[in-house]
């Protein structure tokens, strides 16, 4: 379902997180590394926002910064840049938002395709 027509139909009481795309938005992508995303992050009351990212690759890390939000619609870029898998939240007002889930695939380099034959 495209998010206007979700967002036309429920009235939102909680925080939520979503990966805006070209036509719907999601909570859940897979993109390749150096990909920048719209995050589109809704908030019913406004305040101060802890915004916690978990990237899962061979070891597991956490990284929490604080942003303000604004009540209602609030948008940031996330930049794509760690191969893994990204699980990304916030919290307001002590109210912790969805899980969305971006998982990074490494970009195929014209070296690592190409197939070379020698006679020896």
């Amino acid at each position: 379902m495209p998010y206007n027509q979700y967002a036309a139909t429920v009235t939102s009481k909680t925080n939520d997180l979503w990966i805006q795309g070209a036509t719907n938005w999601t909570q859940y992508v897979v993109s390749p590394a150096g990909t920048w995303l719209q995050l589109v992050a809704y908030a019913p009351v406004a305040g101060p926002a802890g915004f916690y990212e978990t990237t899962q690759t061979d070891t597991t890390s956490s990284e929490y910064k604080t942003y303000q939000f604004s009540q209602g619609y609030n948008t940031m870029n996330f930049n794509a840049d760690q191969v893994g898998r990204h699980m990304l939240y916030f919290v307001v007002n002590s109210q912790p938002s969805n899980v969305v889930i971006v998982d990074v695939l490494s970009q195929a380099t014209a070296e690592s395709t190409t197939v070379e034959h020698k006679m020896s």
